[in-house]
């Protein structure tokens, strides 16, 4: 298994970010690999979850080398979104996981401003953190899928915009599709420098901000795993597998992303 790496996501109050992107084809489908960078309309999938995705209008996508979690930013757009998905257990855990503060960095924690809202089996939650006199928002968008893996949205920007972002969380959970879970070969599991690899057996959440830059680190990652059956409706009741809450050590790398002028 690959050795854990965090990632740190700058949104500088600077240079706009320029990318070299290739141009999706149509309904482009691709495969989720790590330094590539897919732009907005791409849909994205990460085959041994079962679950696909569509980059939101003005952001860009992308798994950072040595990284486990799939991360966007936008060169119009203040703030990140955050995609991770794991074996998750019950509905009810869920919500007990998302009524807890989340200690992001030691110092700043992410306090839920209320109760998990659940509305036909999908969860979602509001957060709060002041960080350098900034007051942040953290929106999202969970739920767990009928061969036990859970997905989960985070999008976090400044307050004044908390309506945006929790748009942002609910649209990516709509576009979400489920298919079933493909199987990694035998000896391949975590090898192959994919997501769904890099993902597996890994937890961690954390948000900071420091000079007037949003630095942000996944809020939780979850463990990828593979399950088989038939194709299933989006988006249904889960099973009882566990959701644990070890943080691991954090090693951070920078990415750095311009911010709206």
């Amino acid at each position: 298994m690959k050795s854990f790496a965090a990632l740190t996501l700058a949104m500088m109050f600077a240079a706009p970010l320029t990318l070299a992107l290739v141009e999706p084809a149509g309904a482009q489908v691709a495969e989720i690999q790590p330094g590539q960078m897919y732009q907005a309309g791409t849909r994205v999938r990460a085959s041994s979850l079962g679950v696909s995705f569509v980059i939101p209008d003005e952001w860009i996508g992308t798994l950072p080398q040595g990284t486990e979690v799939f991360l966007m930013g936008s060169n119009t757009r203040p703030g990140v979104i955050l995609v991770s998905g794991d074996e998750i257990g019950s509905v009810q855990e869920a919500i007990g996981l998302l009524s807890e503060p989340l200690d992001i960095d030691g110092t700043n924690v992410l306090q839920p401003v209320g109760a998990p809202v659940v509305e036909d089996g999908e969860l979602t939650q509001t957060y709060r953190v002041v960080v350098d006199g900034q007051e942040l928002t953290g929106e999202a968008h969970a739920f767990v899928g009928p061969h036990g893996i859970g997905l989960a949205y985070v999008a976090v920007g400044p307050v004044a915009q908390a309506d945006y972002y929790r748009r942002l969380a609910t649209d990516l959970a709509a576009s979400t599709e489920l298919t079933t879970p493909v199987a990694e070969p035998a000896g391949d599991a975590g090898g192959d420098g994919t997501w769904d690899s890099l993902v597996r057996g890994y937890k961690l959440h954390y948000i900071t901000a420091k000079n007037r830059r949003f630095l942000e680190r996944a809020p939780r990652l979850f463990r990828a795993g593979a399950r088989g059956g038939g194709p299933p409706p989006r988006r249904s009741a889960p099973n009882s597998r566990g959701w644990s809450r070890k943080l691991p050590v954090v090693r951070s790398t920078t990415w750095e992303v311009g911010p709206p002028t």
